[in-house]
């Protein structure tokens, strides 16, 4: 699924192969600071900023960590296609950040 970042500056995609892995893959970036939609605008990742351990139990059901680990390789796959559209205005350079993280998994 193509996929949007929700942030506060730069238009971003990326693809996952299912929400897990999008969810997963946003919150190894941002903690909850980022959010993901769909090309529908539906909100697939919510920004949660004030904790997303409880939200991500009831949606899947499992400890993010043990999630992580099974999924380690999707994760890797998606952290991999985060792109730009148009030029960075953020001194955050998300894209780089994702496939930083890819490599250290």
């Amino acid at each position: 699924m193509k996929l949007e970042l929700v942030n506060p500056s730069d238009k971003i995609f990326f693809e996952a192969d299912d929400e897990l892995t999008a969810f997963l893959t946003v919150i190894l970036l941002g903690d909850g600071k980022y959010g993901a939609n769909d090309e529908y605008q539906k909100t697939i990742v919510p920004v949660l900023i004030f904790g997303w351990r409880d939200y991500f139990k009831e949606k899947f059901g499992g400890e993010p960590e043990v999630l992580l680990e099974k999924n380690k390789e999707k994760i890797k796959k998606c952290l991999k296609t985060f792109k730009i559209e148009g030029k960075r205005t953020s001194l955050n350079n998300i894209c780089k950040i994702a496939k930083e993280i890819s490599k250290e998994l």
